[in-house]
């Protein structure tokens, strides 16, 4: 399951606001639950990780529990968490003291805060503990139908959604069940909110149903789409984070007005007193905003540091990857300028101006202070263009960008930069009567910036995939093993051969019950034009025939400046007798989730969209222009799994490039898929 790294936002008196000033923390954070002591300092939960705490807004963390979590439903409390152990032991950790108190042995799943003295979960048979002395102790309560989601009220009452898809009202002991809405389900775990004595809000297939006598009357209103549940500040307004923005109610849910846009899907977000915590999900970065920075103005188009990298993949006539890289730094008499591969002269940022040194003189490479729609000569090779300005969608969110860029129809000729990142983009798609002179795009995929506020990782780049295809052949004193890796961004057929894959490792040991011996690696071989890694050793005969089994396990890494990689089988170890292989029951590729390139492609005025869902699921599918804007949406509903298609109509809009982009929520797991495609109309 794909985790969501979610982006934290402090928002203060900025409401009102859509254009933020935002600051990069780090990566990699797959943030799933979140305690704020203060504006800066977090205690926060990462996938399978431990307890990490942060006092700088994400751009550093230390561990602060001694043992991996993993619920991700844990409970963060100002002093001490409570959660589950990847070794399924309910855990208790001091977040002053550092003592960590194994509470023995639990399948907890979710929990629940009824008050500052007793706190609830229930394990995955459906088992109900209760402690109120703050997790020291717990005692068995009863068994029941799997919650799915709870809350409490001021009346003593707790709020359930469970598995029959009811809505019910127990007491604090969970007796005198009263069903109040029947056949609905909470979508997510924290859409419960209670206020007072009697009044209950909740959110139902992003329904908000609002009562003010305990459940037993409710009132309705629709939003179309939530990604977070209700939350209510020490003034008593009322929140509510819908797909594109933070609303605010003065009255009780009777009016909602915007007070915040964001420009992503997912998340979650949280109130501590009247400061308001938003996350939205990407899983390459942290953004925060701090009301009390103000803007750069959007200075220093292109960050000039020793060390800086940006990995770049190129599509169409010359796909492939590149590497640029800020190698050096040289001083010409009282200016430091820097030197980067690729590039004949040294550089420097000064006024919003790239300048580069030549003959003794500087001269403008990029002067970013022009204001859109102005002609700009580009150099060094003095080739006029307009400026462009607009926001780009790239590592899942929306970015401001700025450059020289020429269009005409399906023509285009252009390169854009945005702040603090550096260039991002540039394409080259020119047409000589009927023939194309040249047909590429250059798209920025990974990149490591460095700045005085730190260190910034940008990624893109998703783990390579093994297709569960494994080759077994022993010889007399060798055995050889075979396995295929793959990469969605790869191009590989009969006449491209570009991997992104960089190496795959193969780690082996005998064993004979519990005794292991002879542990090993080797490194696979690739034929070109081919996806297929062969490994070959030293067979040791004499372990196998006494009976000794050879274990092993793949493990694929990407090129590029952050590597991703994957294991194959993600647990365990394969095992062998030469004679066959035991795999593990792993998703093939026809059972994943998949978006394939459209057909037509060029296309005039239609083109057909197929994607595949692994599993019922939430989609939405969104077309967008090369500047960010959305064009049309395809689909916004639930689907089953299966394959899909859908029909995007260009017959109103002007040529161009186009971007697809589907987003897919699992409905059981919470799996997140999400994939664009680029797509060319040409009338």
């Amino acid at each position: 399951m794909k985790s969501i790294l979610l982006v934290l936002v402090l928002i203060g008196n900025v409401f009102g606001q859509s254009n933020l000033y935002w600051q990069n923390g780090y990566y990699p954070v797959h943030v799933q639950s979140v305690y704020s002591e203060s504006k800066t300092k977090h205690y926060f939960v990462m996938s399978g990780r431990k307890i990490q705490l942060t006092e700088d807004n994400f751009k550093t963390s230390i561990d602060v529990g001694s043992k991996a979590v993993q619920n991700w439903d844990a409970l963060l409390l100002k002093d001490y968490a409570i959660y589950l152990s990847t070794s399924n032991h309910l855990m208790r950790y001091n977040f002053s003291s550092g003592n960590n108190i194994d509470l023995g042995e639990s399948t907890a799943d979710i929990f629940l805060k009824y008050s500052n003295s007793l706190f609830y979960y229930q394990d995955e048979t459906g088992d109900i503990y209760s402690s109120n002395n703050q997790g020291v102790s717990w005692q068995f309560v009863k068994n029941t139908t799997k919650i799915n989601s709870w809350g409490t009220s001021g009346k003593g009452y707790i709020y359930c959604s469970d598995n029959n898809h009811d809505i019910y009202r127990v007491d604090s002991l969970m007796e005198g069940k009263t069903v109040i809405l029947p056949n609905s389900s909470l979508r997510y775990r924290d859409k419960f909110y209670t206020a007072g004595v009697d009044t209950v809000f909740f959110l139902s297939n992003s329904k908000l149903y609002r009562s003010f006598d305990s459940g037993n009357s409710f009132s309705i209103t629709d939003f179309g789409s939530v990604d977070h549940g209700i939350k209510a500040d020490e003034q008593g307004n009322f929140f509510i984070l819908s797909r594109n923005a933070l609303l605010k109610s003065y009255d009780k849910g009777e009016n909602w007005e915007e007070v915040f846009f964001k420009r992503d899907y997912g998340g979650f977000f949280y109130i501590n007193g009247n400061t308001i915590h938003l996350y939205y999900g990407n899983d390459k970065r942290v953004l925060y905003h701090d009301p009390d920075v103000s803007s750069p103005a959007y200075s220093n188009f292109f960050p000039l540091e020793v060390g800086n990298k940006w990995f770049y993949e190129a599509t169409g006539d010359r796909h492939g990857f590149k590497t640029v890289e800020v190698y050096d730094s040289v001083q010409i008499a009282s200016e430091k300028y820097f030197r980067i591969n690729g590039f004949i002269y040294p550089l420097r940022y000064e006024d919003n101006k790239l300048l580069f040194h030549k003959n003794g003189t500087d001269l403008v490479y990029m002067d970013f202070n022009i204001p859109s729609g102005q002609r700009v000569l580009h150099m060094p090779n003095g080739q006029v263009y307009s400026m462009r300005e607009g926001s780009f969608e790239m590592f899942d969110t929306t970015i401001y960008n700025k450059g020289p860029f020429f269009s005409a129809g399906i023509e285009r000729v252009g390169t854009l930069y945005s702040p603090g990142i550096g260039k991002i983009f540039s394409t080259d798609y020119e047409i000589y009567g009927t023939s194309i002179l040249e047909n590429y795009d250059t798209l920025l995929v990974q990149a490591i910036i460095n700045s005085p506020e730190g260190r910034v990782v940008y990624n893109n780049i998703p783990p390579p995939f093994f297709t569960s295809y494994v080759e077994v052949d022993f010889g007399n004193d060798t055995f050889t093993l075979r396995t295929e890796v793959k990469h969605e961004m790869s191009e590989i057929n009969n006449y491209v051969d570009h991997t992104l894959v960089d190496k795959v490792r193969l780690d082996y040991f005998y064993s004979n019950g519990s005794t292991t011996h002879s542990p090993g690696q080797l490194f696979g071989t690739r034929q070109h034009y081919q996806e297929m890694y062969s490994f070959t050793g030293a067979l040791d005969r004499t372990l196998i025939q006494n009976g000794y089994l050879l274990n092993f396990k793949f493990t694929a890494w990407t090129k590029g400046l952050i590597p991703m990689y994957k294991e194959y089988p993600t647990s365990g170890y394969l095992i062998t007798d030469g004679t066959m292989v035991s795999l593990p029951v792993e998703l093939t590729e026809e059972q994943k989730y998949k978006l394939e390139y459209n057909f037509p492609n060029p296309f005039n005025p239609s083109t057909t969209i197929r994607y595949t869902l692994r599993e019922n699921s939430r989609v939405v599918l969104e077309v967008y222009n090369i500047q960010g804007q959305m064009a049309r949406r395809l689909v916004e509903e639930n689907q089953e799994a299966g394959e899909h298609t859908a029909v995007f109509d260009g017959s109103n809009l002007a040529s161009g490039v186009y971007i697809a982009r589907l987003r897919a929520v699992s409905q059981t797991g919470g799996e997140i898929f999400t994939k664009s495609i680029k797509m060319i109309l040409m009338k």
